[in-house]
């Protein structure tokens, strides 16, 4: 089951934030980037659910300006730990 707003932060209140350079995006790392539109789509949920978990501190993201990125790996694992 997947956590409410309500049921607070996962690891004991607190996310670890990440911060990504917008240049590691091209390093060949072999780093996948997802839009929110495309976290949700691959795994089923709205749009405004993938923004909810980011903005509860759920879910990490890269933030360049407006624009929100999620790593593939940080949303898998994401979703597993909690399902």
């Amino acid at each position: 089951m997947l956590p409410s707003r309500s049921e607070g932060h996962i690891d004991g209140g607190q996310m670890n934030t990440r911060s990504f350079d917008m240049k590691e995006m091209d390093t060949g790392r072999g780093l996948e980037f997802l839009t929110v539109g495309e976290a949700a789509q691959l795994i089923h949920v709205s749009e405004s659910t993938v923004r909810n978990w980011i903005n509860d501190g759920l879910l990490r993201c890269m933030r360049h300006g407006r624009v929100i990125r999620i790593l593939k790996d940080d949303l898998l694992s994401f979703f597993f730990e909690v399902s």
